[in-house]
């Protein structure tokens, strides 16, 4: 082949290795979605924020008692208590998404922190993992949550 097949070779590569479809999505967006999430737990309680960002089938592994399963379940399970005696504090430290741009993690640190005027004891804290699923309008919701308690100080 002469200098000017190659060069034609050449560009037809990187042209189909621009057309391949890989896609490229940012971890940022998913710490994005985390982050939003926490915002909405602090100013609006933690159920209306669980409510709003999972996915109906999924899966969280409480702290304490049986994995809960579905979002009917979780809303059976946490009727009445919006608020509670604590405000629950999250920010995301990681994030990862597969290749594919449709599934994603986040890791990250949480606390409780006492609800009562003048108390911003901190209750309890730990760290999560949660598994985010791309919907297909765009928007992000988890599909799994799990955490473990740090011991306080």
């Amino acid at each position: 082949m002469n200098q000017w097949s190659h060069r034609v070779v050449i560009l037809m590569v990187l042209v189909l290795i621009g057309c391949s479809g890989e896609k490229v999505v940012s971890p940022e967006t998913l710490m994005e979605t985390d982050r939003a999430f926490a915002r909405m737990a602090a100013e609006e309680g933690r159920v209306t924020a669980f409510l709003a960002f999972m996915d109906e089938e999924a899966v969280i592994y409480p702290h304490q008692g049986e994995p809960v399963r579905g979002m009917i379940s979780f809303k059976t399970l946490n009727e009445g208590s919006e608020r509670g005696d604590f405000v629950f504090l999250s920010e995301p430290t990681f994030a990862m998404i597969a290749k594919s741009g449709e599934l994603g993690y986040t890791l990250g640190e949480y606390k409780l922190v006492g609800n009562e005027p003048g108390n911003g004891e901190i209750l309890q804290r730990g760290f999560y993992c949660t598994i985010w699923k791309k919907q297909a309008d765009g928007f992000w919701k988890f599909v799994f949550d799990g955490g473990n308690e740090n011991p306080l100080d």
